[in-house]
């Protein structure tokens, strides 16, 4: 079988939260070098242009060929993600991340965090309390992220 580059950073991803301890909860200020906060810095401003439907800026930081896992099953590409954004079909009205750990790995990057969302969805109302594991890769001076996986809590 021929996987693409973007479906092994994801099997890589998957791979090192079964092999490592992370350390969810530290304070992500702590320690994480540059490139570590700059991949926070990247994620800050990839959630606040989700939040004001900045499409300019969600281009910039999804990668051409990203996956998106939402926490019911469905996968998402880039264009209809940016799509149901633009239209308004998706409008997000809060979008907060917490204990969030992050690796580096040379040019790849691994963020992972509980994730809470509220949001609208084709006029519905609705709510999303999920662990979210996202890759990001280092393409010259620029984070993007190139894939992102929700997994919903079960409480």
């Amino acid at each position: 079988m021929r996987y693409t580059r973007i479906t092994q950073l994801i099997i890589v991803g998957v791979l090192f939260l079964f092999v490592s301890r992370l350390s969810v909860g530290q304070n992500p200020s702590e320690s994480l070098g540059f490139e570590g906060n700059e991949v926070l810095k990247t994620d800050t401003a990839y959630r606040e242009a989700v939040l004001k439907a900045d499409i300019e800026t969600l281009k910039s930081i999804l990668h051409e060929e990203i996956i998106i896992v939402h926490s019911d099953g469905d996968t998402d590409n880039r264009a209809n993600f940016l799509e149901s954004i633009s239209s308004g079909r998706l409008k997000l009205q809060s979008y907060e991340r917490s204990n969030v750990s992050v690796r580096v790995y040379g040019s790849m990057a691994l963020l992972l965090s509980r994730t809470r969302k509220l949001f609208t969805y084709k006029g519905t109302p609705g709510k999303d309390e999920d662990t979210s594991l996202v890759t990001y890769v280092k393409k010259g001076t620029r984070w993007r992220m190139v894939a992102m996986q929700n997994t919903h809590w079960s409480n």
